[in-house]
């Protein structure tokens, strides 16, 4: 249910926030295709007090070069990389000014506005030629904008995708058409409703321990959060062993551990998260309501779970407490 609601919420933000930006999302998939008598009436506006608009355009003209003056982004102040350049693309008589990150031809899209001071200053320093100033719109196109908004399409639909997915997922098992797999992994512990009984019982009054999400009772691990459900019986545990998980700085640099407490049941398993303590109590609990389970870890247990998985949990299912 929780997934329906979250996809729901989702899909209602994501509408808001296109239609209150229609305007925007017209023009750039129907660019205006302008041209020099439109770009002098921009100049105009660009010249007075009236500031023009914003708009996605297309241009067409003669492709003259790059003008020699580059956007440079520093990163903490200590890397310094070419993000853009400025090209020239005659219009009609005068020139426009074109920032691009890539190679651009005679014909070009993107956001027509009032040239920034500082790209001004840098074009023509002082002492320049005024006749040169005079010859360039004091406009510019900026077609380095469509990547940022296709790429937040394409996140868009992505995340409607993966919350798609998942309400989808869910309504199937809220329509009973596709049972959810702790549902069918209690069926095997007896009579479904006496389960349910008694795990909602043994929540409720026999806690041992809670830890990231998950809460251990007399007889079960129980996972039961916003978009998880998980529901296990300590019975079925087959194996179970601490495990640290090391991160990470850009795969080199190490940060901290984590640790883990991990179990494999007949059907399933679970990767319970916590301090060093919390795991070791963990796995104490877990071991005295399981004594049939193997504890800790060995590479030689791990090949066999890993290739002969079944036998595994046959051997340690049909043994005696």
């Amino acid at each position: 249910m929780a997934s329906i609601v979250l996809f729901v919420a989702a899909t209602a933000i994501i509408t808001l926030l296109y239609v209150a930006n229609s305007d925007f999302w017209r023009e750039w998939l129907h660019p205006a295709r302008i041209g020099a008598a439109e770009l002098e009436a921009d100049s105009a506006k660009a010249d007075s007090m009236d500031r023009m608009k914003s708009a996605v355009v297309t241009v067409s003209g003669e492709f003259l070069g790059d003008s020699g003056v580059q956007q440079v982004t520093t990163y903490e102040g200590i890397l310094s990389q070419v993000t853009a350049g400025y090209s020239v693309l005659r219009v009609g008589d005068p020139l426009l000014i074109v920032k691009c990150s890539r190679p651009i031809h005679s014909t070009v899209t993107g956001i027509l506005d009032v040239m920034p001071y500082d790209l001004t200053t840098k074009l023509f320093p002082d002492g320049s030629d005024p006749a040169l100033k005079a010859s360039v719109y004091p406009l510019l196109l900026d077609t380095d904008t469509h990547d940022p908004v296709a790429m937040s399409i394409l996140w868009t639909v992505l995340i409607e995708g993966a919350f798609g997915f998942f309400a989808w997922r869910g309504w199937r098992r809220l329509s009973s058409k596709v049972e959810h797999p702790s549902v069918k992994r209690a069926r095997g512990w007896g009579e479904l409703g006496t389960t349910s009984f008694q795990l909602e019982h043994e929540c409720q009054n026999a806690i041992k321990l809670r830890s990231k999400g998950w809460v251990l009772t007399d007889h079960y691990l129980v996972r039961n959060t916003i978009l998880q459900l998980d529901v296990f019986c300590l019975e079925d545990l087959v194996w179970a062993y601490p495990e640290i998980v090391q991160r990470k700085l850009a795969y080199v640099i190490p940060v901290c551990k984590r640790h883990v407490a991990v179990m494999h049941f007949r059907e399933g398993f679970a990767r319970v998260d916590g301090k060093q303590p919390v795991v070791k109590q963990v796995l104490e609990i877990v071991s005295a309501s399981a004594p049939r389970a193997m504890m800790g870890y060995s590479a030689e247990m791990d090949r066999l779970w890993k290739a002969h998985k079944a036998d595994v949990i046959a051997k340690v299912m049909g043994k005696n407490p």
